[in-house]
Order: structure tokens, then C-alpha cells, then sequence
């Protein structure tokens, strides 16, 4: 049964995943105390890698709504707020933190470059001894 309604597999984070999680959580498809399918199954169902569900796993374990036994799986710990307001607003700032970091990721890369190109206008003034 696939979900990629509630988190379109374009461009579909580890964010919007965890919400479409969170969804079915306060819908009632994983009761507490439910075991929620392995990672594999949710990449599948998701058409994403496995590491993007882990991390969207790892964010709805921060919001202490399930937690991990290892070997065993996932385990739905507390059931989301009825109104959502919380998540959402935890889904809002994760949104742009992801942004933050790809901005800080492309700084960094332009910086090496700089870095780089410092470095060889250097050597090429270096005298010859």
C-alpha cells in the first residue's frame, strides 16, 4: 500500500517522510505499542534510500514518538497531538535547517575552491631555488 500521495516522490527528505509517518501514526494505522514496517519496506514504499527513511525514523524517535529496539524494529512509543501544531512546527524548523546546511555545504565547497586557487597562485610566485 503505497503512501507517496501523502509525501510525493519527487524530491520527497527525510522530513516530509517523517510527517507522511506521523500522518498514519495520528490516523490510527500504527496504535501504540505497533511495530511500524522495516526501513527497507518504508524506502519502498516511499521510492527513497533506506538511509532517508533511517534519518526520518531518527527524527520521529527525537520527538520520543517511537523508539528502536535493536534487532526488533520500531515500536510506536506515544501517538503525535491531535492538533499537529507541535510536529508541524518541528517539521517547519527541520525544513530550514536542511536548507541552512546545503547552504553551509555549498559556502564550504566554494571556500575550498578559493583555498585551492590561493594555494597555486602561491606556489607559482614561489622563486626557483
Amino acid at each position: 500500500m503505497a503512501h507517496s500521495s501523502e509525501a510525493s516522490t519527487a524530491g520527497v527528505g527525510y522530513v516530509q517522510i517523517a510527517a507522511a509517518l506521523r500522518s498514519r501514526l495520528r490516523s490510527g494505522e500504527f496504535p501504540v505499542g505497533a511495530r511500524i514496517p522495516a526501513g527497507r519496506q518504508l524506502a519502498d514504499e516511499y521510492g527513497v534510500a533506506p538511509n532517508t527513511v533511517a534519518s526520518a525514523i531518527r527524527l520521529l524517535r527525537d520527538e520520543g514518538l517511537i523508539t528502536s529496539q535493536q534487532g526488533r524494529g520500531n515500536f510506536v512509543r506515544t501517538l503525535p497531538s491531535e492538533t499537529g501544531e507541535d510536529s508541524a512546527d518541528f517539521t517547519a524548523v527541520m525544513c530550514k535547517l536542511d536548507r541552512l546546511q546545503e547552504s553551509l555545504r555549498a559556502v564550504n565547497a566554494r571556500l575550498d575552491d578559493l583555498e585551492d586557487e590561493v594555494r597555486g597562485k602561491r606556489k607559482d610566485r614561489q622563486p626557483a631555488t
